[in-house]
């Protein structure tokens, strides 16, 4: 049996003991923008548990209209982002099957491979 509240959390009866649980839930959300990768965890209320930002390297501007954004660091600090964040999540004493969703928005453009 689930018994909701008006908080962000759930509570649900443990048919074992018969005792009432609770559950919280928690979403993330991840938005690598111009600057930088960031990523935070917060509850239904929209209350903020953890977050974590990862600096990306400056992008390279040969000639107009042209932006060449150096290597993979916009995966590598995502990556960081993500490490950090959920290891200050779990220091809370969280469990990461709490996150019910992950909201991701990318404002950069796709890479394109070129063959030299």
């Amino acid at each position: 049996m689930i018994l909701e509240n008006k908080a962000s959390q759930i509570f649900y009866l443990d048919n074992k003991q018969g005792e009432m649980k609770l559950k919280k839930k928690y979403l993330m959300s991840i938005d690598i923008g111009t600057q930088s990768a960031k990523a935070i965890i917060f509850d239904l209320n929209g209350n903020i548990i953890c977050q974590a930002v990862k600096k990306l390297k400056n992008i390279q501007i040969p000639a107009p209209l042209l932006a060449i954004h150096p290597d993979d660091d916009i995966w590598d600090s995502l990556q960081e982002a993500l490490r950090i964040l959920m290891h200050e999540y779990r220091v809370l004493g969280e469990n990461p099957e709490s996150i019910q969703a992950i909201g991701l928005c990318v404002i950069r453009c796709c890479r394109a491979l070129i063959k030299e």
